[in-house]
């Protein structure tokens, strides 16, 4: 597994998370719920202050992710 020795702005991340319930209105009535999947993935958007090498670090390592973008990775 890589890993990203770069850390992120603390103030920098929002994260998306998925409920995986999806509602049906029905005519009269409360809505129906559901759930429609199960372990979904969660988005974060993330920012980064970077030096003088940092962004190529950076780059260069997005371009080694993007080979195989389904594999996780750590950040220390």
């Amino acid at each position: 597994m890589h890993i990203l020795r770069k850390l992120s702005n603390q103030s920098g991340y929002s994260v998306k998370y998925p409920t995986g319930i999806k509602q049906d209105l029905l005519d009269g009535g409360a809505p129906r719920s559901r759930r429609t999947t199960r372990n979904q993935y969660r988005t974060v958007n993330v920012n980064w202050t970077c030096k003088d090498g940092d962004l190529q670090y950076l780059l260069a390592f997005y371009e080694v992710w993007t080979r195989n973008p389904n594999q996780p990775f750590y950040t220390l």
